[in-house]
């Protein structure tokens, strides 16, 4: 999947009606996407506990969701805000298989 998909596919995972580059601004993810993370997980009971960015070496970023249920998500990418969008995709995709 490309950036372009990926951008798409959270913007429709979070219910807006306007595409962001998403995967270049961590200040939209963080605006748009996190929370709409924290209210989709806090309804069922498995909230968001932690959201770690973690810079890696040959300038890779490593983004983690660790949830209370002892979910842990993890991506690598080049940049912090990719590997945020990835993990938050990983877990859309996790709740589309258990759905």
């Amino acid at each position: 999947m490309n950036e372009q998909e990926l951008n798409k596919k959270l913007a429709e995972w979070a219910g807006l009606i306007n595409e962001r580059d998403y995967t270049q601004s961590l200040d939209a993810c963080l605006k748009w996407l996190v929370p709409k993370l924290q209210a989709d997980r806090a309804t069922e009971r498995d909230d968001l506990q932690g959201l770690y960015l973690n810079p890696l070496r040959n300038n890779t970023w490593e983004a983690i969701l660790w949830f209370y249920t002892g979910l842990n998500l993890r991506a690598i990418a080049n940049t912090p805000a990719l590997a945020l969008c990835l993990a938050i995709s990983k877990l859309i995709e996790q709740d589309v298989e258990r759905k």
